[in-house]
């Protein structure tokens, strides 16, 4: 509020400024250290707009939005801290189209910033996606237009193709009437997830209108991307999500003749359970877990048994506020004893991963994650299906270690009972990341300084 006071008081004050308004056009994004600096557009199409400014992260820029070109008739505004990326929107659809302006001022710091004006006539259809599109390096955000209708639900997503750019999303809404808002007024918005990564919301329409759909970068990375709408939306292997609505329900395309993992991960405040379906209308359950807070819960899926297929991966928070992490992997990668993998890499933000295990009956193995760098926190957990369709819980493990905390190794032993591909889970309980092999041995690989709390009988090392 203090920072919409100064930049009202800012276009009274200083006159002159405001009628220096530098013209700024649809899609051109410009450089900027003068401070306050302000800007006019022609707004043409009865669409959705917004106008964008990213500075870097020591440095405070803030955005005013007025409804005339001399920056005097403030409307809008956006005042995050630092690191933020702070923006503007307004609903021509409803709102005059005419010359109105922007203003940027720099509240702290002493760096430049970027700015940007976007505006067109881009419609997202619902249910639909975009297809894949490129974000041109330097750009700020974009916006489209989505025409929904009262009282469906529909789940946002941003799937991030290729690069290496951090987006942000949000939704807003106007009712019908004249609207101008700034970032905070947004409906609905995820802006979680690191460079490279997903972001998704779900929201149900309260009235049938044309919505704003926005889509930011925090930095200045180019890359590919896709926007869906969905009901429900889709889940992508290896691609985890952040999410804070419950509940959250996840279609997934098995296609892949292996196991398969579905995983989340809250704080120790918040409890999150995860459910697994036969069918993508979450009809026909199949199998869940759900431990207390601060416990991963996930499920698990042998499709070298089960029918491969469309399913569904619904994640339900049980008590608490918090979001958590949402992550569904299925690849073609499988271990053969005695083996040790080459050295892997856990990404920041994963929940877990699986690999099938070929075992013949009767032989014992030494299975192992031992950590080589990073203080990721892992457990480790097998399955047996017993040769049919399989779907089953944490709770249903064959065999589970989950003891020596962030940096620590585990370490567990099992005598295969059929010969067959069984499955193995490696999770995280916390967000780091780090680098790790997988040993199935006969003697277990003993590397670095890990110490090993749940050993059981003599044991050989090598």
């Amino acid at each position: 509020m203090k920072r919409l006071i100064y930049l009202l008081l800012a276009a009274i004050i200083l006159p002159s400024l405001a009628s220096a308004s530098i013209v700024i056009y649809s899609d051109q994004p410009v450089s900027n250290s003068t401070t306050p600096q302000s800007y006019k557009y022609n707004q043409n199409y009865i669409y959705w707009a917004v106008s964008a400014v990213r500075s870097d992260p020591q440095t405070d820029w803030d955005i005013g939005l007025y409804s005339d070109s001399g920056c005097i008739q403030i409307v809008a505004g956006s005042s995050y801290i630092a690191g933020y990326v702070d923006f503007v929107v307004s609903d021509y659809n409803h709102s005059p189209t005419e010359w109105d302006g922007v203003r940027v001022n720099q509240y702290n710091g002493t760096g430049s910033c970027r700015v940007e004006y976007e505006d067109n006539t881009e419609m997202l259809t619902a249910p639909g996606n975009t297809g894949t599109l490129t974000w041109p390096a330097d750009h700020i955000a974009h916006a489209w237009d989505v025409y929904l209708l009262a009282g469906t639900t529909y789940d946002f997503s941003l799937a991030n193709i290729s690069g290496s750019v951090d987006f942000g999303i949000a939704l807003f809404q106007s009712n019908g009437a004249a609207y101008y808002a700034g970032r905070s007024s947004a409906t609905k918005a995820s802006d979680y997830s690191g460079p490279g990564e997903d972001e998704t919301f779900s929201f149900t329409a309260p009235t049938t209108d044309y919505y704003g759909f926005i889509l930011w970068a925090n930095n200045a990375e180019t890359g590919t991307f896709n926007v869906f709408i969905q009901t429900p939306p889709e889940i992508r292997s290896d691609h985890p999500l952040f999410i804070t609505d419950s509940s959250q329900n996840r279609k997934f395309n098995q296609t892949n003749i292996y196991w398969a993992v579905g995983a989340v991960r809250s704080d120790i405040s918040t409890d999150w359970d995860i459910s697994l379906y036969a069918d993508s209308n979450f009809t026909q359950f199949q199998a869940g877990s759900s431990y207390l807070a601060g416990t991963v819960d996930f499920v698990v899926s042998d499709y070298n048994h089960s029918p491969t297929g469309v399913h569904g991966l619904r994640a339900n928070r049980f008590s608490g506020s918090d979001g958590c992490r949402f992550e569904y992997e299925d690849g073609v990668e499988s271990i053969i004893p005695p083996q040790t993998t080459s050295v892997l890499t856990w990404p920041a933000g994963h929940v877990a991963h699986i690999w099938d295990v070929y075992m013949v009956s009767g032989t014992t193995w030494t299975f192992t994650v031992n950590n080589v760098s990073g203080s990721v926190d892992y457990g480790m957990a097998l399955f047996n299906s017993n040769g049919a369709a399989y779907y089953a819980g944490r709770s249903s493990a064959q065999v589970l270690a989950d003891d020596n905390g962030p940096g620590g190794s585990e370490i567990f032993t099992y005598t295969a009972t059929a010969t067959d591909y069984y499955g193995l889970v490696v999770w995280a309980n916390n967000d780091e990341g780090g680098t790790f092999t997988i040993d199935a041995q006969n003697d277990p690989v003993l590397i670095s300084e890990n110490t090993f709390y749940n050993i059981v009988n003599n044991r050989n090392f090598v």
